[in-house]
Order: structure tokens, then sequence, then C-alpha cells
């Protein structure tokens, strides 16, 4: 069978790459041929749950790990989007140096075998992070002016901003001297149905995890910090996008830098008594030191909203759902599982 594109997703299991690959698959202009690949022993139900057959003649599951170099079937593709990665807050304190490899090694491993394999240049689309912006205060976010600090000492709670901040500068660099062609993505919250399990990751499941075991939920300091939050169904469009624009203008052989996110902004005090809400008519929020929630060395980001104009001059693109939209949903989602 032939398709008019093809791709290969690293860390397909998880939440963005699952939602990807249902994306890809339903959009109707093009015929897409998938490869997932994940880890030995990755968790596929996110697959199971989006209704995806394993093995069909559009996707194919594949296990490995991006430690290892890329096979070259994995790279005969048009683009590659590499998602692996731990999006764990919990984790950059205690496992700093396994969230570094895998933003790190696991680029350079498919970077370099993209150039020793000189018959083809797949784009590489990465998924980066809104934490790249570090302690910036100088917001919303903007891909081209902001200036990206950390605070003043390197500590373990950046690992993850400072190797994904890195793996852009990698790509830039590929793009530079050897012709392989990126489009980088800051994901700003993503969220969604399928996002995690009660207490695992990012903070809308904490704060669920909160409500069920504690009836209440903690905040971290000061608790008027804000974020952005984006749905999985809409952020899957400009991901698309990042590969079917190899028949459409904008042009294939441009890079990419581009902010995926909302810019409706929420402090974390009010999205906390949203999600309380949900459980109770009497809520209970209790503001704590950042330490007591992530351990010692942790820091949060007052502001984090990003500028949006990239998106809607690339992709033409704007976030439209709005957080009393979908978070009761998502809410019920994450406390079924």
């Amino acid at each position: 069978m032939t398709y008019d594109l093809a791709c290969t997703i690293t860390g397909a299991a998880g939440f963005v790459g699952s939602h990807l690959c249902r994306a890809l698959l339903e959009q109707e202009e093009y015929s897409v041929r998938v490869f997932a690949i994940d880890v030995p022993g990755a968790d596929w139900s996110r697959i199971d749950r989006q209704k995806l057959t394993i093995g069909s003649n559009h996707l194919s599951v594949h296990e490995w790990d991006v430690m290892q170099p890329i096979r070259s079937d994995f790279l005969a593709v048009d683009a590659i989007y590499h998602f692996a990665g731990i999006a764990d807050p919990k984790r950059y304190l205690t496992e700093s140096i396994r969230v570094m490899d895998l933003n790190l090694k696991g680029l350079t491993n498919i970077l370099e075998r993209i150039v020793l394999w000189s018959a083809h240049r797949p784009r590489i689309v990465y998924s980066s992070t809104s934490e790249v912006y570090g302690l910036n205060e100088d917001v919303p976010f903007s891909e081209r002016d902001s200036d990206h600090t950390f605070g003043p000492t390197y500590e373990s709670r950046w690992c993850y901003a400072l190797s994904k901040l890195v793996g852009e500068h990698y790509l830039k660099a590929y793009s530079r001297e050897q012709d392989v062609r990126h489009t980088i993505f800051r994901f700003f919250n993503l969220v969604g149905d399928d996002i995690d399990a009660p207490g695992v990751g990012r903070v809308l499941t904490q704060m669920v995890a909160s409500a069920l075991e504690r009836n209440t939920i903690f905040v971290t300091e000061p608790g008027t910090q804000t974020r952005c939050f984006t749905h999985i169904d809409e952020a899957v469009v400009p991901l698309v996008r990042a590969l079917t624009m190899k028949k459409y203008d904008p042009p294939w052989l441009e890079d990419y830098t581009i902010n995926l996110g909302s810019d409706e902004e929420i402090s974390m005090i009010d999205l906390a008594y949203k999600v309380a809400h949900q459980f109770s008519s009497n809520p209970k929020v209790k503001i704590v030191p950042p330490d007591t929630l992530y351990g010692p060395g942790y820091a949060d980001v007052i502001k984090r909203k990003p500028a949006i104009k990239e998106a809607e001059r690339v992709f033409g693109w704007r976030a439209q759902r709005k957080i009393d939209d979908w978070l009761p949903g998502v809410v019920r989602s994450i406390a079924s599982r």
C-alpha cells in the first residue's frame, strides 16, 4: 500500500503521542503511515482507549528505546516526532540524569543516525516546553524576543527545561550544518481525558489526587501564579500540520519555533477552587511552600503565558476552547483512572 505521507512518533504511548497518532490517522486530506514507537514494556492502553487498531495498515507499534540508535526503517519517513520524555516535576528532583538523558541523548541518537544515513533528511518535530522561558518576567513569552533565564543557580528543578533548551540548540545547529529541518513546539500545559492518573505528573492531576485522597487541594505559594491550559483535541491540529505542510505552503524547507498553547490565563488558586468544586460544594484549598509538594529545591514561575502570533502565522491556528468548557470532563476522566 502506498501513502501520501509517513512519520515516526517516539513516546507514542504517552499522552500527546497517542493523541497525535489518532489525529494523524483520522485526518482525511492525506493518507498517513504512522510508526508508533515507545520503550519496551510501555503501556499502550491510551492507544486502545482511542480505538486505534495496533498493527493496522496505517499504524504499526514498535518497542524501541530512544537511548539506542534509531532503526533505519524509522528514518525512511517525512517527519520524526520526537516526543519521548519525562514531564513530571517530582521526577525532575529525583531522576535528573534520566530526565536529561531522554531529552538530549534520545535526540542526538536520532540526529546522528539521520546524518549517517545521508540519503534522506526527515523533518524533526520536537516537543519542547514552556519551561525553557524559566523565571523570565517578560510576559507573554515570545519565541523571538524573550530572554531565557533560570534563576540564580542551576538547581536540579531546571534539568528538564535546560535539557529541552539544549535540544533546541542541537536542532538549530543540525539545521545549519547538516541540512536537517525542524519544527520546535513549546508546549504550554496540554490537558485532556488521558492526561495522567491522579497524582502523576502535571499540576491538574496533582490537584485531583489531593481532592480524592485528602479532601483538600494544595497549591504552592503564592497561589497567584498563572498558567495557560490547552485541550489536546485542539493542540493536535498544528502538530498534524507540521507533517501535512509538506503538501502546501508555508515552505517545507523552513525551520520553525512555535509556542503551542492558549493565551487564557488562570491563577493556581482559582484553578484549585474550580477543581475542588467538581467534588464538593464546600471546597478546601490550602497554600503551602513549594517543597511540600515537590521536594527541596523546587521553584515556581509566577506567570507563564505564550505569545501566540507565530502559531497563527505559520499554521493558521489559535486555541478556542475555554477552561470552563473542558475542565469538568477532564477532571472526571482523571478521577476515574
